[in-house]
């Protein structure tokens, strides 16, 4: 089973986010921001993050950076609010991040995306 980091400073979007992975078979772990993130991620075992971008104590930028530097095929997603979400697409996916997806986010496709990037031959993306 696959576990996914959510990290997300709006209590109420983190458990819907949670809720909904649970129920398509995901196993999630929570954060409430990126330094919270990072202990999780050192823990091992997590196959792909969801972050959102802007959080307090370190954003989903330096998030992204600093897990891509630990674990570069590590499937990030991104999502955010943000007004020029083209800007920040191309920022992410600089970054090493798959994609950046804007809020509100749809629970079918985010399941979906899920899904799609963590397959891989052997059924596990996990990275240690």
């Amino acid at each position: 089973m696959t576990t996914v980091l959510v990290v997300e400073d709006d209590a109420f979007l983190r458990d819907i986010f949670q809720r909904v992975l649970e129920r398509a078979g995901f196993h999630v772990l929570t954060a409430a921001h990126g330094k919270e993130a990072l202990a999780s991620f050192h823990g091992g075992g997590i196959g792909l993050v969801l972050t959102d971008l802007m959080m307090p104590e370190l954003d989903g930028f330096e998030l992204i950076r600093a897990l891509k530097r630990e674990a570069p095929t590590l499937p990030v997603i991104a999502v955010s609010v943000m007004n020029d979400m083209s800007n920040c697409r191309d920022r992410v996916v600089a970054l090493g991040a798959e994609l950046a997806m804007c809020k509100p986010v749809d629970p079918r496709e985010l399941v979906r995306l899920v899904h799609q990037f963590t397959a891989s031959p052997n059924g596990s993306a996990s990275v240690q």
